[in-house]
């Protein structure tokens, strides 16, 4: 297996944005190099849809089941993998959007679900 090296370095918004959400049967059009290893400098969560949905993060890939969440924390290695999924959405933002406080800012800094080193997080 090729170690892939994430030596991508994006912020999948606008500047002027805070939140988006995109298809991923769009993914092509609207996120650059979807398919090259990358850290993202904001939170993504990436909802599977009707399928089971197959992403790379860290080094390895993982099959999501449907219907599930996938959480994606800022600064972690990840790409995704080319597929029919035809409702499978991302919905990414910065800290700001969810963070509007102290304590807002504390839990999503501190939460396994986007920083959890040694696996990734999905839930229902």
């Amino acid at each position: 297996m090729l170690l892939e090296k994430p030596n991508l370095r994006i912020d999948p918004l606008q500047k002027d944005k805070d939140f988006e959400i995109i298809n991923i049967p769009d993914i092509e059009t609207n996120f650059p190099f979807p398919y090259r290893p990358a850290t993202w400098g904001v939170y993504g969560m990436l909802w599977t849809g009707s399928n089971p949905y197959i992403h790379w993060f860290e080094g390895k890939e993982y099959k999501i089941p449907p219907h599930h969440f996938l959480f994606i924390g800022p600064h972690k290695a990840n790409r995704f993998v080319r597929g029919d999924f035809p409702d499978a959405v991302l919905i990414l933002f910065r800290s700001v959007f969810f963070a509007r406080s102290t304590r807002e800012a504390y839990i999503l800094q501190t939460t396994p679900l986007f920083h959890k080193a040694d696996r990734v997080c999905f839930t229902e």
